[in-house]
């Protein structure tokens, strides 16, 4: 019954713990538009991390518009790269989340036993 519960439980507690962080640990991160420059800057959420290789959504084929992701400060930018303009597209990046003060999501709310339990039933 110990190989059952542990089986159980831990597999509750996975999903449980990962829950919050997003399917596949995204955050989105809307740029918008910027009609009167080629960069435009926003407030970075805490813990995520976006650069180039980002998947940038809201997009359709009529752009032809590249951009450059990368941080700056505390603030995440695009740059366009295709033309010395600004842009009207609304400009929304999907980042990764970044683990936080604690070594990521693993921490929230898995205990050291739970990892003995998960690992013995393979």
């Amino acid at each position: 019954s110990h190989y059952h519960g542990g089986h159980h439980y831990g597999g509750r507690r996975y999903g449980g713990s990962y829950g919050h962080f997003g399917s596949a640990g995204t955050a989105r991160v809307s740029i918008g538009s910027s009609l009167d420059s080629h960069v435009k800057c926003v407030d970075a959420p805490r813990a995520v991390h976006c650069d180039s290789t980002a998947k940038q959504l809201g997009r359709t084929g009529k752009y032809p518009d590249t951009f450059h992701i990368y941080h700056e400060g505390n603030r995440i930018c695009a740059r366009r790269t295709d033309a010395e303009a600004g842009w009207g597209l609304d400009l929304v990046l999907e980042c990764t989340r970044s683990s936080g003060p604690s070594s990521g999501p693993w921490q929230t709310g898995v205990g050291g036993s739970s990892y003995g339990q998960r690992a013995d039933y393979h």
